[in-house]
């Protein structure tokens, strides 16, 4: 069975959970000042990194970071400047099993494994922030209802009801983003079923928020 290990990281944190032979995850909020547009106005003065290794691409300086690998392979994306990236490797046996020897319990965790995986060959290079939808199409959003977000490609809502609003965080593709409804958040809003929540829900407004989870998936393949 696959096993991945997902550890993400900002402003030199690591936060990791789980335990040998299961899955793993961690939670650490996107960088919530992130803006589509600033990010692909930066994005467009600056070119898309090369790096022949992992450990070139860990050696950047990141704002935020996550990483998560299989015995398959890795991907590792990272926020630096306002330019957002994701780096792939294909995993090898030797390099897994160093990693899958590291306890959970060390307080060295994370520079460990990154230790290890940094000889990996880096096998793309992509940069996400041309995939983000710009502000101006997130605006179109604005009276439209739950479904319709559903229906153009927004995934796995989950709620986060914020200063008495009904809000929701949503995946599009690489990006995460915070919708806020019109309606008051149900009363079993934590627990009930997430898309048949926000179906019938019209939209206030919605914002970019950071990276989704699929960035750092090295099973994803949005666009």
């Amino acid at each position: 069975m696959k096993k991945l290990l997902i550890i993400l990281c900002t402003a030199a944190i690591a936060l990791t959970l789980g335990a040998c032979g299961s899955n793993a995850g961690s939670s650490a909020s996107p960088n919530a000042s992130a803006s589509a547009d600033a990010s692909s106005s930066s994005a467009s003065q600056t070119a898309v990194p090369s790096f022949a290794t992992l450990g070139d691409a860990f050696a950047v300086e990141a704002d935020s970071s996550s990483y998560a690998y299989s015995d398959e392979g890795l991907a590792y994306a990272y926020e630096h400047d306002g330019t957002q990236v994701r780096v792939t490797a294909d995993m090898t046996k030797e390099v897994y099993d160093a990693c899958d020897k590291i306890s959970y319990d060390d307080p060295e965790h994370d520079a460990k494994v990154r230790a290890e995986l940094s000889s990996l060959p880096v096998k793309s290079v992509e940069d996400l922030t041309k995939s983000a939808v710009p502000q101006s199409e997130l605006d179109g959003f604005v009276g439209k209802t739950g479904k319709d977000l559903l229906d153009n490609g927004f995934t796995n809502p989950s709620f986060f009801g914020a200063d008495g609003e009904c809000q929701f965080y949503m995946d599009n593709g690489y990006h995460q983003y915070t919708v806020v409804f019109n309606e008051a958040a149900p009363a079993d809003a934590e627990t009930a079923d997430a898309e048949q929540t926000i179906a019938p829900l019209t939209v206030k407004s919605i914002s970019y928020m950071g990276l989704s989870s699929a960035a750092s998936d090295p099973d994803a393949s949005a666009v």
